[in-house]
């Protein structure tokens, strides 16, 4: 029992630490910069075809919310680039196809808020969604 607690607490330190560097990479790209103090190209609703900062965010995001499919299935190049994989990975953990810039805003805030290990709750995509 004192081991699933212990790794229990190790897994949402990592989580945590996850959402830290999330926040902090989107607190960049409000700037429109990235790190390197190149303009962003992203543009609002993010979809296929999207590329820049806010893409990167999106797909490491995914990528930290285990879904119930196999894990190569899930599993995004952290590429900046919105293709068809990270579209898939959308629809399956979100229900969505494309990101406006609310539901973006709710996403990264939702995910920052409630560090969860496995699906999002259907509350938070409902909130994302209608965002």
């Amino acid at each position: 029992m004192k081991k699933k607690v212990i790794i229990i607490i190790i897994v949402l330190a990592l989580l945590g630490a996850a959402t830290f560097f999330i926040v902090k990479k989107v607190k960049q790209n409000k700037t429109g910069t990235t790190s390197s103090g190149t303009s962003s190209a992203s543009t609002f609703p993010l979809k296929k075809g999207s590329q820049g900062n806010e893409v990167i965010t999106l797909q490491t995001i995914l990528n930290k919310i285990v879904g119930s499919a196999p894990i190569d299935t899930i599993r995004l190049d952290i590429d900046g680039i919105f293709g068809a994989k990270t579209e898939q990975a959308l629809q399956e953990k979100v229900g969505l196809t494309q990101l406006t810039k609310n539901q973006y805003n709710a996403l990264i805030r939702l995910t920052a808020d409630y560090v969860m290990i496995g699906n999002l709750y259907p509350w938070v995509k409902e909130e994302i969604q209608n965002a």
